[in-house]
């Protein structure tokens, strides 16, 4: 993969080694962190959606991958390479929609009759607490971490709660999250094989390592 842009004069310019050399430190190297954690969840199928905040805690738009101080240069990275841009836009796309799919979703898990049901029989857990154990349906989750308030609830009931995805009152939610699910984690392994590809060939072509362990120090 070539790195190059065009000037204002429709000439193609290639961009020196210091450059090269700040974009794998401030640009590569975060959105390459940021894709590796992204699709572990994504092969989990655990989507880290938060009813409170309406966010997805562990997927995020490319440019909060990078340290806002370096925006300029993940856009002037972008300049030189429009098909990484592009691969970008689509993950962003895809992250939007997984998003909206999982919020849609978890209203569903709210009002479904079977929900509330189970999670009324469960009289350790208070009625404004029943948003979490919506959440953990959404989310597929099988197990909570050791530190977890619902953790020895979610052990002796979670199969309960996540069986309700395949209930009639649920099924076309669960269908449109597994899409947009299914969606997302072809982006991010799509575009995580780009930049793997496209850090290799930049390190070699200016011999630079790909990581720079005083980058990483700083």
């Amino acid at each position: 993969m070539v790195s190059q842009a065009k000037t204002e004069r429709g000439q193609t310019r290639r961009p020196s080694k210091e450059q090269v050399r700040v974009w794998l430190d401030t640009v590569v190297g975060p959105l390459l962190q940021a894709l590796r954690i992204e699709e572990v969840h994504a092969d989990d199928s655990n989507w880290t959606f938060d009813s409170v905040t309406n966010e997805l805690d562990e997927f995020w738009h490319a440019s909060g991958m990078v340290d806002p101080r370096f925006r300029a240069n993940l856009l002037q990275f972008f300049r030189y390479h429009p098909g990484i841009a592009t691969l970008v836009a689509r993950h962003d796309r895809a992250r939007d929609l997984l998003l909206k799919r999982c919020a849609g979703a978890f209203r569903s898990v709210l009002a479904s009759d079977d929900f509330q049901k189970l999670a009324g029989s469960l009289t350790d857990v208070r009625e404004e607490d029943r948003r979490y154990l919506a959440e953990n349906v959404v989310n597929g989750l099988h197990e909570l971490g050791s530190q977890h308030i619902h953790r020895k609830i979610w052990a002796g009931q979670g199969a309960a709660f996540l069986r309700l995805a395949h209930t009639r009152a649920l099924r076309e939610a669960y269908g449109y999250l597994a899409n947009a699910g299914d969606r997302m984690r072809n982006c991010v392994k799509e575009l995580r094989r780009a930049m793997e590809q496209l850090q290799m060939s930049l390190s070699d072509d200016h011999q630079l390592p790909p990581i720079d362990p005083a980058g990483v120090a700083a």
